[in-house]
């Protein structure tokens, strides 16, 4: 259908209306969109948790391989002090 200025278009029939439904489909939706949002933010809060114990862990098992690196090169330079003292 063409229209021209000045003309009026027709609104479609409701059956020929895609978008048109009753109010409480709308208001439906809405209540599930708001609830998939809750749900998304406590997702991304549990990951935000979690990637911190992960963090820590990381932060640990690193000061570990770390302290025992010192004790290895510690207990070198002790042998060798004795090999040298002999």
């Amino acid at each position: 259908m063409l229209v021209f200025p000045g003309e009026a278009k027709s609104s479609p029939v409701r059956d020929e209306d895609p978008d048109a439904g009753s109010g409480t489909e709308q208001i439906g939706d809405e209540r599930g969109g708001v609830e998939d949002a809750l749900v998304i933010v406590q997702n991304e809060q549990q990951a935000t948790l979690a990637y911190g114990r992960l963090k820590v862990g990381d932060e640990r098992f690193i000061a570990r391989i770390a302290r025992r690196g010192r004790e290895r090169r510690r207990a070198q330079r002790d042998r060798d002090a004795r090999l040298t003292r002999g």
